[in-house]
């Protein structure tokens, strides 16, 4: 470890000076490279395991690679000699030889060479020689090394901790920072995963289990999922309607198999108990059951849901799911979840998900989002990335996407198209029908031939030219009320700005195409007027209407053709 903690003086007071520093092994070392204990306090250690790992290793040189990624730090040895005779072993390991053993003349040469080699280091060689060893523990006795040196290491950081804490002028706050830094730098000691997992040979060889399904062709097992789409488009309902379906094995949306019945979380933080009690009992009468029927398979939680960012809701939302035997977890909506996460970070929002996904093994989470606020009142079925913030496409493996067809209308009944499919490849296009006040609710597959494709990359195509447009103008009417009666031309670095606080929905590159446009029907003029202290001249851009008013105040119309003097 780099960082040191300072050692301790008497000040003039006659009281221990503590130095603000962060924690750290100590500088004052004993002979074996440890730091100094009391008399009597000996630090955690086995030299017949340190003995066990170098004989192995000496012995078999191809068990080398494993305790390498165990013992990542020579100081891990807590003899001098032990720490001489590995980095001299590890450095034969890094020539170009493939040795099959290290015996003890090439370690002792090599510890010669650099200048490892004394009397006591050739006496311990021997006794490691002479210790029995079997090479396939090698990687067993470097754990036991590994966790004897994190032990010591843990041991002088609570000393330090001990002395620091004494010191009334030390801030607490700092104090308590750089000792969770030290420990944390322990931590980053440990063992080393190795990356190659698989060679093309024993993928393919290997027994991996099946695709397991919880509804038929339509929901994976193990594998994390969103129900995206616009506020109001039947996302709760459909999740209620998932819900019953799983719970009692049933058909899902009266036309995908579910296996068999698995036990469901359903947890909602945007619905009263009431609200959810009435659409689950409505989903479970029109499979002719009651809710209290259903029992133990399905558990419900209305009200605050876990924040993902806290670590011990995710324990207790881990806990919940293993005491209730869990296999389905669904969550509505998911922004609830994310507390003071910022959605626009991909870096920060995919950690979360990952986060949630691990909690809820072995059972399979499925979450509600919704979409982008551009998104909402577009036509056709969104894609991932219509789905609000970053993260949320790229961390799901399989995902269902809805929206309503036409606008909505308060009406009992709603109509909706559904996309769905997974990283395996499949899924299809839905028509989907509910009635909200029975529960009743009919399914039937869109078509998918080239006619309706066509169709539906027209409608695309024109619901984003729409979008577009609308934006587009509003930048237009944003840009106008901000040079409207303004007393100066605006420069053109500031025209921008001054437009996003006319408008704050606009967005800077339609702000952007607004100015373009009307500059080039002009809408909107520049002018260069008055000096400034460099003797350059001012710019700006002004409405066409003011164009006389500020001729008479001086300013050169530069940018408008004669055709139009």
């Amino acid at each position: 470890m780099t960082a040191r903690m300072a050692k301790t003086n008497p000040n003039q007071n006659g009281r221990a000076d503590h130095s603000a520093v962060p924690f750290g092994l100590n500088e004052s070392r004993n002979h074996d490279g440890f730091a100094d204990h009391d008399a009597g306090d000996v630090p955690p250690h086995n030299p017949s395991h340190e003995q066990a790992v170098l004989g192995a290793v000496m012995f078999a040189a191809d068990e080398l690679d494993g305790v390498r990624r165990v013992l990542t730090d020579t100081a891990a040895f807590y003899s001098e000699s032990h720490r001489n005779i590995y980095r001299a072993i590890c450095s034969l390991a890094d020539d170009d030889s493939d040795y099959a053993s290290y015996d003890a003349v090439l370690v002792a040469d090599r510890m010669e060479r650099l200048e490892y080699a004394t009397d006591r280091t050739t006496r311990d060689m021997l006794r490691v020689l002479e210790s029995p060893s079997d090479a396939h523990n090698a990687t067993h006795y470097a754990r036991l090394v590994q966790a004897d040196f994190m032990r010591r290491q843990v041991i002088d950081l609570a000393r330090q901790l001990h002395i620091s804490a004494t010191d009334p002028t030390r801030d607490m706050g700092e104090m308590l920072a750089s000792f969770t830094q030290a420990v944390e730098r322990i931590g980053e000691g440990s063992e080393q995963t190795s990356y190659l997992t698989w060679t093309a040979a024993t993928l393919a060889a290997a027994d991996l289990p099946p695709i397991r399904w919880i509804v038929d062709r339509f929901l994976r097992a193990n594998e994390t999922g969103v129900i995206g789409g616009p506020m109001k488009a039947g996302k709760t309902s459909l999740l209620c309607e998932l819900a019953v379906a799983v719970a009692t094995g049933t058909k899902f949306l009266g036309m995908f198999d579910v296996p068999f019945a698995m036990r469901v979380f359903l947890l909602v933080g945007e619905t009263e108990d009431t609200d959810v009690r009435q659409k689950l009992e409505r989903a479970a009468g029109q499979r002719g059951l009651s809710l209290a029927e259903i029992g133990d398979m399905l558990h419900i939680h209305a009200g605050k849901l876990p924040q993902l960012p806290n670590a011990s809701h995710l324990k207790q939302l881990s806990r919940d799911i293993k005491r209730a035997s869990i296999d389905l977890v669904l969550i509505d909506p998911a922004y609830l979840c994310l507390g003071a996460t910022d959605m626009s970070q991909l870096t920060e929002v995919g950690p979360l998900i990952r986060a949630l996904g691990d909690a809820c093994k072995p059972a399979t989470v499925v979450f509600a989002h919704h979409l982008k606020k551009g998104e909402t009142k577009l036509q056709g079925i969104p894609d991932l990335s219509s789905l609000a913030g970053a993260g949320i496409g790229e961390s799901v493996g399989q995902w269902v996407l809805l929206r309503r067809e036409g606008e909505f209308t308060h009406c009992d009944d709603q109509n909706i198209v559904v996309g769905y499919g997974s990283r395996g490849g499949g899924g299809g296009r839905l028509a989907v029908h509910f009635v909200e006040s029975t529960g009743e609710v009919t399914a039937s597959y869109l078509p998918d031939n080239d006619e309706s494709r066509e169709e539906r990359e027209r409608a695309v195509a024109q619901a984003k030219s729409d979008k577009f447009h609308r934006g587009l103008n509003s930048a237009r009417a944003a840009i106008t009320k901000a040079l409207s009666g303004t007393a100066y031309p605006i420069p053109s670095r500031d025209l921008e700005a001054a437009a996003r606080r006319a408008d704050p929905t606009v967005t800077q590159a339609a702000i952007r195409d607004a100015k373009k446009d009307m500059t080039s029907e002009w809408s909107i003029l520049h002018c260069e007027y008055g000096k400034r202290p460099s003797g350059q001249r001012r710019e700006g851009f002004i409405l066409r209407e003011d164009r006389e008013r500020f001729l008479q105040l001086g300013a050169v119309i530069s940018d408008e053709d004669s055709s139009n003097e």
